[in-house]
Order: structure tokens, then C-alpha cells, then sequence
């Protein structure tokens, strides 16, 4: 998506937003220059007469952040800010007692009309998958490793980041990113970060997103072994790959215009979610990262942007760590049904099948209970009628069919409701019992499930009305 031309407009032509030119030639740019002969493993090995803290950034669970050295660098290379500031969180981490939670804010520092830019990131600073692949390292030196990671259907573009921030961290002080990684959090509530204990705390569906961070997570660092060039110590320290996964998977996005590029951008990987956010990011006509609000700001307000799945918080939580308790829905969470062709064009998916927080039903839910139930009590002729008119919006007759068999639908959501609630009772004994120093990300867990359950009393509530009703 490129900028609106007046936010380019102010940006080049503000005084006070000029980038510094005396630091054009130490820009860390992976676009200026040119495409280096992949490192030998020696030439990584720790410099034993460096101090340990020197050269590697300590990624233990406790280490604060270096924030403010982060602004500073991110400013000396041209990173531009209006109105815009930063603000650590200062609630306690639930999930492990005795840990200040890592969090930064970002906020506005004045009333910001939309339309305004707030940050201007110059694309010389992103990290690129494109760039990492064909300018740094060349496309040669990670064949083996491209070969192994299509066969498990792994992601390249992201690889390609993991392998570029493992290759800067062995650099350690000697990384132009230094600053940058040092500013990171080190605590990461991802399901990457869980235990197997952990995963049976969870409801399947949830589950299931976890563990496949998990084994994504497990791919890279195993696959990474075949990078012959990468540090042998930082690429076989689990610790240190697992926090640069982390990283990698919570801080990038895909560039939205088919390339497939993956880019993480300095400071604009600083804005929070949220399923109504007030920044969006854009890009000029010279790829440079430009955040710009889309709605009225007042000071003091935050400035947050959208990491989507905005009506599936489970999926949110295992890849990023949090929960979303703003969430507009959630997926009614129904794993049982065999997806076909027509069942997915009538709703059947993890964004169109909704419970609110209000307790209200999305009409899909509907649809598809109503579909199922034809194909098993009028067979195939009727279902196909119904699914026809699902599809040409006739509204008559789909309702003519929901009134037929309204008591039937919602006796199958009640079903469900009260199995899915009784499952989340169970694991909640189980997490109960879970010892919280050895499993440290059971109480995000615990949150998640109680956040789920609370819409299911609501849907119940309203469903037990109904058929309290019906009978």
C-alpha cells in the first residue's frame, strides 16, 4: 500500500523530520550494499577476551530492556518521530510472580487529527527476507537449508529473518542491530515458549495453534544446523534460538503485494494490537515505512495497529503471547465438522463461525447446523435447495428452514456449549495444580481459558433463555 502523497509531503519537507546525512555511510542498509560471501564458522567464534555481556545479549527471562539507547540509535539512522512517545507498562506478570512485565506503550504526545504521520522508518533500516536471501548472505549459501524447510512446508521468508538476527547476535556488540536486539523484550508468552504440560491446559483448538509454533520453532533451529557459516555455539544454544524465533515471529509482517517479503522495521514493530487500532502502516514510492493515524487521537491516548485475527484470540495468543480481551468474537470453537466444498462457502471458518461477548450467534453457525441437519433428515436434494438459496441471498427460504428446525440448531449449540464448558472446567483443575516456576506461562494460559469461558456463559445464558422458551 503506498502513502497518501501528503504524508510523503510532510515528512521530506518538515525541517525538523530531516534525516541526519552524516550517517548515510554507516547505515546497517541491506539495499546499499552488495550481497556478501556468506562468513566462515571461525570467524564467529566468541572473542574470549571480551567481557561475556559484551558480546552477547543476555536473553535470560529477567533482563530488562535497553530502551532508550534503541531510540537513540533508531534516531541517528534516520528514524523520525511526531508526537509520538513510549511508556513502560507497569502491571505485574500474572503468569510469574516476581517479573516486570516488558511491555512499552506507544502513545501520542498531543491531540492528532487522522491523517497524521507519526513515524517515519527509512528503508534502509528493515530487515528484509528479500534482502537477507539475495544481498547478505546470496541465495547459494542457504539451498540445503531452502531444500529441507519446503519439505516440511515451513515458511522461508521468516527463516531467512531467524537466520539473520542468530548471524547479528553472534556479532554481538560488533552488530550494527545491537542496540536494537538489546532493546527486545526477553520474556515471550508464545506457544513457542510453552511446555507439553502447558498444551494439555489448553482447548484443542488453541492447542493446536501452540504446538505449531512449537514445532515451527524446532524446524528452524534444527535446519539452521545446516548453515555452515552460523556460529556453532549461538545456533545450537536453545535458549538464544528460541528467543530469536520468538523475536522474528512477533515482530514481522508480511508485506502485503505478493512478493511474500517479510520485513521487521525498527520502532514500527513497537506498536501494540488491537482489533480497532489508530495507526496504520504504509510505504512511500522509495519503500521507506511511514505510520499515520487513521482516526482521531487525543493525547495521552495509545497508538496501536491491527495483527489480525481479530475474531480468533487463540490464534492471537499462542503466536504473539497475549490475550485479547478486547476481542470482538471469538471461534465457537466446534472441531468436529468434516469441511467441504459448499460448507465453506456458507460460512464454515475459524473467522465467519462466532460467538460474541455479547452472547449473540453469528448467522453462519446457523447456516451450517441447518445445512448439516437437511443432509442428514431430507438428503441431498433439500440440503442442496438450502444451500442454493444461502448462496443467492434468499433469505425466505433459508428462513422458511431455520423456523422448521430452530428448536434442533440451537439443542445442538446447547450440546456443545455445555460440553466445551464443562472441558475448560477440566482444565482447570489441571492447571491448578501446575507448578508455576517450572511451567511460568500456565497463568497466561489460565487467563486465556477464563477469557474463552466467559463468552460461552454468555452464549449459554442466552441459549438456556431460548429453549427455556421453545419448550
Amino acid at each position: 500500500m503506498k502513502s497518501p502523497s501528503p504524508l510523503i509531503l510532510l515528512f521530506s519537507s518538515a525541517h525538523a523530520f530531516r534525516p541526519p546525512n552524516h550517517h548515510d555511510n554507516i547505515l546497517p542498509s541491506t539495499r546499499r550494499h552488495p550481497s556478501p560471501t556468506p562468513p566462515r564458522t571461525s570467524s564467529l567464534q566468541p572473542r574470549r577476551t571480551l567481557p561475556l555481556r559484551s558480546y552477547y545479549i543476555d536473553t535470560s527471562e529477567s533482563t530488562p530492556r535497553e530502551f532508550s539507547a534503541m531510540i537513540s540509535w533508531c534516531e541517528s539512522y534516520g528514524v523520525q518521530r511526531n508526537s509520538l512517545e513510549f511508556a513502560s507498562t507497569s502491571n505485574l506478570d500474572g503468569g510469574h510472580p516476581g517479573i516486570q512485565s516488558q511491555d512499552m506503550t506507544a502513545y501520542a504526545s498531543q491531540d492528532l487529527p487522522a491523517g497524521t504521520p507519526v513515524l517515519f522508518v527509512p528503508r534502509s533500516l528493515f530487515l528484509s527476507s528479500h534482502d537477507i536471501k539475495h544481498r547478505e548472505f546470496g541465495a547459494e549459501s542457504l539451498l540445503d537449508a531452502e531444500e529441507y524447510l519446503t519439505k516440511l512446508r515451513e515458511p522461508l521468508s521468516l527463516f531467512y529473518l531467524y537466520v539473520k538476527l542468530l548471524y547479528e547476535y553472534s556479532l554481538g556488540e560488533q552488530s550494527p542491530y545491537f542496540d536494537y536486539l538489546n532493546s527486545l523484550p526477553r520474556r515471550y508468552d508464545t506457544g513457542t515458549s510453552m511446555t507439553p504440560t502447558c498444551y494439555d491446559c489448553l482447548p484443542p483448538l488453541a492447542g493446536t495453534y501452540a504446538k505449531k509454533e512449537r514445532v515451527r520453532y524446532i524446524n528452524y533451529r534444527t535446519v539452521a544446523q545446516t548453515v555452515g557459516w552460523l556460529d556453532g555455539a549461538v545456533k545450537e544454544d536453545r535458549d538464544v534460538s528460541k528467543w530469536v524465533f520468538n523475536v522474528v515471529s512477533t515482530r514481522s509482517w508480511e508485506v502485503q503485494d505478493g512478493s511474500g517479503e517479510r520485513l521487521i522495521v525498527p520502532m514500527a514493530d513497537m506498536f501494540n494490537h488491537h482489533y480497532d487500532p489508530e495507526i496504520a502502516i504504509s510505504y512511500d514510492e522509495e519503500g521507506n515505512c511511514i505510520a499515520f493515524t487513521i482516526k482521531d487521537v487525543s493525547a495521552g491516548s495509545p497508538l496501536r495497529i491491527s495483527y489480525g485475527f481479530d475474531t480468533n484470540p487463540s490464534a492471537l495468543f499462542a503466536k504473539y503471547g497475549f490475550v485479547d480481551t478486547s476481542a470482538p468474537a471469538t471461534f465457537w470453537k466446534y472441531m468436529d465438522i468434516i469441511p467441504s466444498t459448499e460448507l465453506c462457502s456458507i460460512g464454515l471458518s475459524y473467522s465467519r463461525m462466532l460467538f460474541y461477548p455479547s452472547g449473540d450467534i453469528s448467522p453462519e453457525i446457523f447456516d451450517v447446523l441447518q445445512y448439516l441437519i437437511l443432509g442428514e433428515k431430507r438428503g441431498r436434494q433439500e440440503q442442496k435447495v438450502f444451500y442454493d438459496a444461502c448462496l443467492n441471498g434468499d433469505q425466505e427460504t433459508k428462513m422458511a428452514y431455520l423456523n422448521q428446525y430452530y428448536y434442533e440448531i440451537y439443542g445442538r449449540i446447547k450440546k456443545h456449549v455445555d460440553k466445551f464448558l464443562g472441558d475448560l472446567q477440566e482444565l482447570e483443575g489441571k492447571a491448578i495444580r501446575v507448578d508455576k516456576e517450572t511451567h511460568p506461562r500456565i497463568g497466561m494460559i489460565r487467563e486465556h481459558n477464563d477469557f474463552v469461558r466467559g463468552i460461552f456463559l454468555r452464549v449459554k445464558e442466552n441459549v438456556d433463555a431460548v429453549m427455556a422458551q421453545v419448550a
